[in-house]
């Protein structure tokens, strides 16, 4: 089932917002986002004056976490134009000494009502 969540991988999106202090802030997708066509994705440095690296690695990976799609980004904003079968996706940002985030989305059928 593509809808299934990895129950190990929900756990360390839970741990990390428990305890580690946050490095981006995410604007978008918000977790849990249901979606059709384009995807953006959008963070911010979480502490002013801070600056978030100039490129990272941004991962979407199917819910039996097998790695899709990865990208380097800059600038805190990336459009993701290609479609995605419907199903549950998970993502991450990785610094190169760090996983700065960890998320989710969904990504609908074609005929289903956000």
């Amino acid at each position: 089932d593509n809808f299934q969540p990895d129950m190990a991988f929900e756990e360390r999106m839970r741990t990390d917002v428990r305890t580690a202090s946050p490095r981006v802030n995410v604007l978008a997708p918000s977790n849990n986002t249901l979606k059709q066509g384009d995807l953006r994705f959008q963070w911010e440095p979480a502490m002013p004056g801070n600056t978030s690296p100039a490129q990272l690695e941004l991962t979407i990976l199917d819910n039996r976490l097998y790695p899709v799609q990865q990208f380097t980004v800059e600038n805190g904003t990336f459009i993701l134009r290609e479609p995605l079968s419907p199903g549950l996706y998970y993502w991450t940002l990785d610094s190169e000494q760090a996983t700065l985030y960890r998320g989710r989305f969904f990504v609908l059928p074609p005929d289903a009502s956000p």
